[in-house]
């Protein structure tokens, strides 16, 4: 069996803090394998309930979910991070991806600045900035991996709040993209992270345009519900964005985002890489029909096709 690529990375940046069961510095890779295989994965088609973000998403035919923290365990055991934001991970069999989505309550996120967003200055900074990152991942023996260049350079869409681009990235010969959106709710927003290989661009504007498509929240928790007196986060969409990519906006991240940047970078340092042991083979093995939780039909408003 190949190895789980993304555990290249597990040496890294895993945090001090506890977890439900064993940290990922102690297992062996048969180990994190055998967790991950044991989950219990919800089969679509279904209607699910996103509690923390009190938001609703569909999945459909050929499609797998994990929810709550069983997601953020998973999240944990493939990315080295632990990630309790981490709310819903999606496998896709047609194009054998990883959809995650991660919702951080920080408040109400503005819809300012993002003219000032420069995808080739932002590019820049993330090679800048990945130089030093490979040389702490070789220096503790790991492989480093390397961001080719835009996919799709940032873009904003207003009417569905939501920011959208993807990334080339590659590794030991390895290739595969990100796709990223970031969605705005009344009071908070979820960074939601395609992951698959390199030649399925056109996958992951179906899959993660299609989930889109069905994610809502909840009324009363949408971006438009936002009401005076809320709490808000002291960011905009541009200075979120940057946060996310590990990268200045203009002069900087303003003062009053830096404590929310710090924990927006503690994800964003690692980046998503898809599982190369061909974990839709293993789950197809394993796969036991769970029941399917219900919830508020999902949004009929569809953001625009990525790309």
């Amino acid at each position: 069996m190949k190895r789980v690529a993304i555990l290249l990375l597990a040496a890294v940046l895993v945090t001090g803090g506890g977890v439900r069961a064993q940290t990922l510095d102690r297992m062996t890779e048969d180990q994190v394998l055998d967790e991950v295989l044991a989950m219990r994965w919800s089969i679509g088609p279904g209607s699910f309930t996103l509690p923390r973000s009190n938001s609703t998403i569909e999945i459909g035919d050929g499609q797998e979910i994990l929810l709550g923290e069983t997601a953020a365990r998973y999240d944990y055991l493939t990315g080295g991070v632990e990630s309790p934001e981490t709310e819903a991970i999606v496998w896709n069999a047609a194009d054998d991806s990883m959809t995650y989505f991660t919702f951080f309550d920080v408040g109400y996120v503005t819809e300012e600045d993002w003219d000032a967003v420069d995808p080739a200055d932002f590019m820049r900074q993330i090679k800048d900035t990945e130089v030093e990152l490979n040389a702490e991942r070789v220096r503790v023996g790991v492989a480093p991996f390397y961001t080719d260049g835009w996919r799709q350079e940032p873009v904003f869409d207003e009417p569905v709040h939501t920011a959208y681009w993807a990334t080339d990235l590659s590794a030991g010969g390895e290739r595969w993209i990100n796709a990223t959106a970031l969605r705005l709710s009344r009071g908070g927003y979820h960074q939601i992270i395609w992951a698959g290989g390199g030649d399925g661009f056109a996958a992951a504007q179906s899959t993660l345009g299609g989930l889109l498509d069905t994610h809502r929240y909840n009324e009363g928790h949408r971006y438009e519900d936002y009401a005076d007196g809320d709490a808000t986060s002291g960011m905009s969409i541009g200075s979120l964005a940057a946060a996310t990519m590990g990268v200045d906006l203009g002069a900087g991240i303003v003062a009053g985002a830096i404590a929310i940047a710090v924990a927006v970078l503690k994800k964003a340092w690692i980046v998503v890489i898809p599982l190369v042991a061909g974990i839709g083979a293993l789950l197809a093995r394993r796969r036991q029909k769970a029941p399917t939780a219900t919830g508020t039909p999902p949004d009929s408003t569809k953001p625009p096709a990525i790309g």
